[in-house]
């Protein structure tokens, strides 16, 4: 059976029209940038995730995103420690 889109452009569209989806594949790539697994691949796509996130317009936005949640978070652990 021959295929009629790409695995990108599958996901592109349910990306599109699942909120859901979208939150995980975020909460994917922020996972992967706070734990410093910055070439995490995706074989399908042929890049990395910070290549996905740059085709995609976002990977500046992901990028501080993340790093507020970083600060946040060592913050309220020396506030509770």
């Amino acid at each position: 059976m021959t295929l009629t889109r790409s695995f990108k452009e599958t996901v592109k569209a349910r990306a599109e029209r699942d909120e859901a989806f979208r939150e995980a594949l975020l909460r994917e790539g922020v996972e992967c940038l706070l734990s410093g697994d910055m070439d995490t691949s995706y074989p399908h796509w042929g890049s990395t995730l910070d290549d996905f996130l740059k085709g995609e317009g976002i990977y500046q936005t992901t990028k501080t995103a993340a790093v507020k949640r970083v600060v946040r978070w060592q913050l309220a652990r020396k506030v509770e420690g």
